[in-house]
């Protein structure tokens, strides 16, 4: 028998697996997995073993509102173009959540000091929160005080409790730094909005919008030759320093002026997506609120805004032939006036 433990509000995915593991006495992850495997008669699949299905057993939860709560997944993936269509953690791909989800490369885990004291308190155990193994979320939101990190092989599989002797806190100078900066802010809340979707952005159907509002601020939204501002210098100078050296350092390294396909190729690039956090750096600088951006990507997925290319094709379309027929008539025979007298008189002015 196995006991089955609820996940803790906000408690990461692999954190969770730690806790159950240790809760019923296995030592290692192998001897955990044949015996969630052997209770509850999960089957193998194609993809190999799944920790998430695993632990939707264990937890007794759909593995949507699983994978939704619980994992990374929905920040990771909250803009893509491999089938965009398919929700968190849903049943039409499951390869997509069982190849990433309950992550074991983490080279660090964070995790906040007064928290685990209080759950120590609370709930008789401290445990890792899914908010503070973010890229770029270097302080505590409910304590606004420094993570503290370790970076021993595999730590979330024991308790933030267990892994302080050997974890440091962030410097304070530089979370007092990031903390301060309204761009890092603006990223941040769009960090939390992300982790409240169920389903991705697709990039074909927002890529359009991130360009138009790039050209509106005149960055360069085209790939070839530098003509035009590039974006990815203008967040390297908007972001702290040592903050963008944790969250992106390619971004560090870049001279001025030198095109970075990561950070200025999410203006453009519809086919194949950039990363997360390139995206939401791209967005916290291109919108004056992390409102004001959600709410132009939410308009842009669901089809409601034309951009500004179509809006410029759909002005110079000509008539129907039917119409462009009668006017040829009424004009007697003059294209100058018949076809289309505004356009002509447009290009003429141009």
């Amino acid at each position: 028998m196995l006991l089955a433990l609820s996940p803790l509000p906000e408690e990461i995915d692999r954190g969770y697996l730690g806790r159950v593991m240790r809760m019923n006495g296995y030592r290692n992850l192998a001897g955990l997995s044949d015996a969630i495997t052997e209770l509850y008669q999960v089957e193998k699949t194609a993809y190999g073993r799944s920790w998430n299905d695993l632990l939707c057993k264990v937890s007794e939860m759909p593995s949507e509102k699983f994978t939704q709560r619980h994992t990374t997944l929905p920040l990771r993936r909250c803009i893509t173009s491999y089938f965009p269509e398919v929700v968190h953690g849903g049943s039409a791909r499951p390869a997509i959540t069982a190849k990433n989800t309950v992550q074991s490369n983490y080279v660090a885990a964070f995790f906040c000091e007064q928290c685990a004291q209080e759950d120590i308190a609370f709930h008789g155990m401290s445990y890792w929160r899914r908010d503070h193994q973010t890229q770029g979320q270097l302080w505590c939101a409910k304590h606004a005080v420094p993570l503290s990190c370790t970076t021993e092989s595999d730590a979330m599989l024991c308790s933030p409790a267990q892994a302080a002797s050997n974890a440091k806190p962030i410097p304070l100078t530089i979370v007092q730094e990031a903390q301060e900066n309204a761009f890092v802010q603006r990223y941040l809340e769009l960090v939390a909005a992300m982790y409240e979707r169920v389903a991705p952005l697709d990039v074909c159907k927002i890529a359009p919008a991130l360009r138009d509002r790039a050209k509106l601020r005149g960055f360069q939204a085209n790939p070839g030759p530098v003509r035009a501002a590039l974006i990815s210098d203008h967040i390297r100078n908007a972001y702290p320093f040592s903050w963008l050296e944790r969250v992106f350092p390619e971004l560090t390294h870049k001279s001025h002026g030198v095109f970075l396909p990561q950070i200025d190729g999410a203006l453009y690039m519809r086919k194949s997506s950039s990363s997360t956090v390139a995206y939401l750096l791209v967005l916290a600088v291109l919108f004056d609120t992390a409102d004001e951006a959600i709410n132009a990507l939410q308009v842009s997925h669901s089809g409601a805004l034309v951009s500004t290319a179509r809006q410029r094709d759909a002005q110079h379309a000509l008539p129907a032939d039917d119409e462009l027929i009668k006017r040829y008539i009424s004009a007697r025979g003059d294209i100058s006036v018949s076809v289309w007298p505004t356009h002509i008189d447009r290009r003429r002015r141009s």
